[in-house]
């Protein structure tokens, strides 16, 4: 099973566009990927204002976009929700 290594910090969605605001946690670069593109081998195959699912071979990762208040010392970001796929057919996080 191939783990994805991406962070989900942002979605745009406008009437022209869907786009995720990624961080590639192997390389620290952010990305911004329409919906449809590709990176590593994942497809993002749908985008949603608080969500973005990755699909990859008979593998499906959904991302969530964690929304926190400001406060000092917290941090934004994504977590990893929902993995399916050969070695994880149950959908078990």
């Amino acid at each position: 099973m191939t783990h994805i290594r991406l962070k989900l910090e942002g979605v745009a969605i406008t009437p022209e566009a869907r786009i995720a605001v990624l961080r590639d946690l192997t390389t620290q670069k952010m990305l911004h990927l329409e919906e449809g593109a590709k990176h590593n081998g994942w497809k993002l195959e749908s985008l949603h204002a608080d969500r973005a699912l990755f699909k990859q071979n008979q593998q499906t990762v959904e991302l969530d976009l964690e929304l926190e208040e400001s406060a000092p010392g917290k941090k934004t970001g994504s977590t990893c929700k929902k993995q399916t796929g050969a070695d994880n057919p149950a959908g078990k996080k």
